[in-house]
């Protein structure tokens, strides 16, 4: 087996050791394609916003969502987007959908539309960890954004109240409502994705 065999295995075996339950996408709206280190500001804008809102403000180090974040510049290097592990408490789908609706709410930072991103429950996570190296060439992890970063040690609850707070600063414009239908479009096709491939 060669080296990059073993060193893609060993994140696939750590992926696995991990219980992610959310996978997404994070792409910005085509008209406002920032540069690549605009975009990890503004990525890091918005995953500053989540954590306050699901453990409000620390005391000393700030609590944050356990999430493995890797960023992507597209093939032709102009399509800045991130593909995120992440692993919450509470009802999975909902998560997913009040994520979406924060991202695409954030208009003022160029975030995509709720249907051109994709965040979903973890069908499989060996499939979902493979597939976040899928911009990276030889054994190198490029894409992996250590700032963005959170990994799951010494994990707490959420606040009793991250949803009502996520909903609210996502309910603008009638982003949850889109981000639902988006939920329900991406998950099925998904699932007939998953489905075709565990039939072969």
């Amino acid at each position: 087996m060669s080296y990059i065999f073993n060193v893609k295995k060993g994140w696939s075996d750590w992926a696995l050791s991990e219980d992610w339950n959310i996978y997404g996408t994070l792409n910005f709206s085509v008209e406002r394609k920032p540069t690549f280190a605009e975009a990890q500001r503004k990525w890091a804008l918005f995953w500053n916003v989540v954590d306050r809102l699901c453990y409000g403000k620390g005391n000393g180090a700030q609590r944050r969502i356990s999430r493995y974040v890797y960023a992507h510049k597209g093939s032709n290097g102009d399509n800045a987007h991130i593909h995120f592990l992440a692993k919450v408490d509470g009802d999975v789908r909902e998560f997913c959908i009040l994520l979406n609706a924060l991202w695409a709410s954030m208009e003022h930072v160029g975030g995509a539309i709720a249907d051109q991103n994709e965040i979903l429950p973890v069908f499989n996570i060996q499939k979902v960890s493979a597939y976040l190296m899928h911009e990276d060439h030889g054994y190198e992890m490029n894409g992996f954004c250590e700032k963005l970063t959170h990994l799951p040690k010494d994990a707490i609850a959420m606040r009793h109240n991250a949803v009502t707070l996520l909903r609210s600063a996502a309910n603008r414009f009638q982003h949850l409502n889109d981000a639902a239908i988006a939920f329900d479009k991406h998950f099925e096709r998904a699932e007939q994705r998953y489905n075709r491939r565990n039939a072969n």
